[in-house]
């Protein structure tokens, strides 16, 4: 079994993921992958781990699934950057270690049988209160190479997949869920326009904006939820 949710911020919103927490809807010994849609933050420390990063990491090793994460835009991506690694899945991951695994921008990903189109990124909105290399990192938007990467991936499967995993989500869909008068132009939304254009997909699920709620029936996004992918 798969589960999917969103946004864990290092040790902050992990509490959905609390085997007490799970048992009360799922067998753990039936889940096998929890996928997470962006802003994992678990690997966060600059240029070495701290205790509290080393804690988590350790925290996750112990659950009896293996934790799977796009990125989002909180996310030290030059450490992500700098990940081993390895073919898994049909595609390439980055390793955090055996129980913990990077899915990469533009990769199609077949796992237990169903087929997962990744494409991690989005804009900051608080990135003016930040500090560069510090607590932001520019490759939180999304570049050429990955463009291209999910493009000749996706020609690959005839731009068909079961499933579509990102941290934001398309103009459209922002448009449709934006409450009041802000308006953030993320320059990642017209790359998912584009993706969005040429997939035939069962569902899409995102995080980022910190609510859960079914935008189409095809589209969530994530935030507290933990669901069985496919739901």
């Amino acid at each position: 079994m798969i589960l999917i949710t969103g946004d864990t911020h290092a040790d902050i919103d992990t509490h959905k993921l609390e085997n007490s927490v799970l048992e009360q809807v799922y067998n753990l010994d039936d889940i096998t992958y929890i996928i997470i849609c962006g802003d994992f933050g678990g690997i966060w420390d600059v240029n070495k781990s701290s205790d509290r990063e080393k804690h988590l990491l350790n925290w996750y090793a112990k659950k009896p699934w293996i934790t799977l994460f796009i990125d989002g835009n909180h996310e030290n991506h030059d450490r992500l950057d700098t990940l081993p690694m390895s073919e898994m899945f049909g595609g390439i991951v980055g390793v955090v270690n055996d129980k913990i695994f990077h899915l990469k921008r533009g990769e199609v990903y077949t796992i237990e049988d169903q087929t997962f189109f990744t494409f991690g990124g989005g804009e900051s909105i608080d990135k003016a209160r930040r500090v560069e290399f510090q607590s932001w990192w520019s490759q939180e938007i999304p570049n050429t190479t990955d463009i291209h990467n999910g493009l000749n991936n996706l020609a690959a499967v005839d731009n068909t997949v079961d499933y579509v995993i990102t941290h934001t989500v398309y103009t459209k869909a922002y448009n449709d869920i934006l409450i009041g008068d802000y308006k953030l132009n993320d320059p990642t939304y017209p790359i998912l326009d584009m993706f969005e254009n040429i997939i035939t997909y069962k569902k899409w699920y995102a995080s980022h904006f910190h609510f859960d709620i079914e935008v189409y029936n095809n589209l969530k996004i994530l935030y507290n939820k933990v669901i069985r992918v496919g739901e």
